[in-house]
C-alpha cells in the first residue's frame, strides 16, 4: 500500500513495473492502484529528478511532470482556479534550481514530503469511492 512509500527506487520511465504488485509489506506503494497517467506522472519524475541531479524526488517534481504531461486535467483545474500557469512553470523552474545537487546518484529516492502526498492520495481515494489513484488525487 501507499501508507509509507519508504525510499523505493522505480527507476526510469517503465521501470515501475519493476515493483511486484502484490507485496505482503504494506509500506510499499502497490502500482497497480495508479492509473497509467499516474504511473506515468510518478516515473518523469524521477526522471526529472536525476536529470537535474536531484537524489530526491519531490512533490515540486511532481507537480511540474503533471503540469506537462499531455492530456493533463492539472492545468485545466489550476486555470479554473484562476492560476497562472506560465508564472507557476517559471517559479517551479527557479524551485527546483535550488535543490541539492548530486553526481553519481543511480537512484532516486522519494523525500518524505513526496511519500505524505502519495499516501495522502490514496486516503483520497478512499474517501472518493474511487478504484485508481488519477492525477487529480495527486
Amino acid at each position: 500500500m501507499l501508507t509509507k512509500w519508504r525510499n523505493i527506487y522505480v527507476g526510469t520511465m517503465f521501470a515501475y513495473s519493476k515493483i511486484e504488485p502484490k507485496r505482503k509489506d504494506k509500506n510499499i506503494m502497490n502500482v497497480e492502484k495508479l492509473t497509467v497517467k499516474s504511473q506515468v506522472v510518478i516515473a518523469k519524475s524521477q526522471t526529472l529528478a536525476s536529470n537535474n541531479n536531484n537524489q530526491f524526488v519531490e512533490p515540486i517534481h511532481i507537480l511540474k511532470t503533471m503540469l506537462e504531461e499531455e492530456n493533463s486535467i492539472i492545468p485545466y483545474l489550476l486555470k479554473k482556479c484562476g492560476v497562472n500557469i506560465a508564472h507557476l512553470q517559471t517559479i517551479i523552474n527557479k524551485e527546483i534550481d535550488t535543490f541539492p545537487k548530486v553526481s553519481g546518484v543511480s537512484a532516486n529516492y522519494f523525500s518524505q514530503n513526496a511519500v505524505n502526498i502519495l499516501s495522502k492520495a490514496e486516503n483520497l481515494l478512499k474517501d472518493f469511492g474511487d478504484e485508481y489513484i488519477a492525477l487529480e488525487h495527486l
